[in-house]
């Protein structure tokens, strides 16, 4: 009879989760042609490999369920499950796991048609938006966020704005970012990209240069900041989308 030892099973897990790992990379990068702008294969391994972790702590068990979910992270941010700015998102956490995939889906649908507008029209406007923009020192406030990106603010609300300037406040404060220019310009990233793009190991060139305490040169950091949200902008159009060349 053949006895399967325990370091033998797990050693076959580690296989196949690797293994579908890199299938679900194949399909992103397959699906979103200039990911490879932003994200480097081990980059992309290391990011999946997490969705897979927070997907099965969120009680995901199928590929399909697992793979979906993923996406959506890559998406709308690697926290976008309790984005303030995302309720649709965080709602679907009082849903059994079963059911949970499926209204992340449609909810998903429904805000990418509301708030980003088709073939990604509003979220371009207010990229052009704040890119545009002057760099500007007094603390940012709800108002200015209605101006970057009104359909975000307006589907978001009043209540979750504030939110969302508390929960950007107490990481600038984290990381003693003293440089007003500089906290306006991570909170307008975030406010565009996702609460915790500072986070984000699908935009691992943001999150080094937010986390990076070289910032002697203001105006030079902020023209790098915005060119690397302009690259995470190309990332995630789709194939399907007008692609850069």
């Amino acid at each position: 009879m053949l006895i399967i030892s325990k370091k033998q099973m797990l050693s076959f897990e580690a296989y196949q989760r690797d293994r579908f790992c890199a299938e679900i990379c194949q399909a992103l990068q397959t699906r979103y042609p200039n990911l490879k702008r932003v994200c480097s294969n081990n980059d992309l391994v290391q990011a999946v490999n997490q969705c897979l972790l927070n997907g099965q702590s969120m009680g995901f068990d199928a590929r399909s369920e697992i793979a979906h979910y993923t996406l959506l992270c890559f998406q709308f941010g690697i926290s976008f499950i309790d984005d303030p700015l995302l309720p649709w998102a965080t709602e679907t956490l009082r849903y059994a796991p079963v059911e949970r995939i499926h209204y992340l889906g449609s909810g998903a649908k429904a805000y990418a048609k509301s708030v980003l507008g088709i073939n990604h029209r509003l979220l371009n406007a207010a990229l052009g938006c704040w890119i545009a923009a002057d760099t500007i020192a007094p603390p940012l406030d709800t108002e200015e966020l209605r101006m970057l990106y009104p359909k975000k603010a307006d589907y978001a609300g009043s209540k979750t704005l504030d939110a969302f300037l508390h929960t950007s406040n107490t990481f600038i404060q984290d990381y003693a970012i003293v440089e007003p220019a500089i906290r306006n310009e991570i909170i307008r990233c975030a406010f565009i990209f996702g609460c915790r793009i500072h986070q984000d190991p699908f935009a691992p060139a943001i999150r080094q240069l937010v986390h990076s305490k070289l910032r002697e040169s203001t105006p030079q950091w902020i023209d790098r900041l915005k060119a690397l949200a302009l690259d995470l902008y190309w990332a995630r159009r789709p194939s399907s989308m007008t692609e850069r060349t």
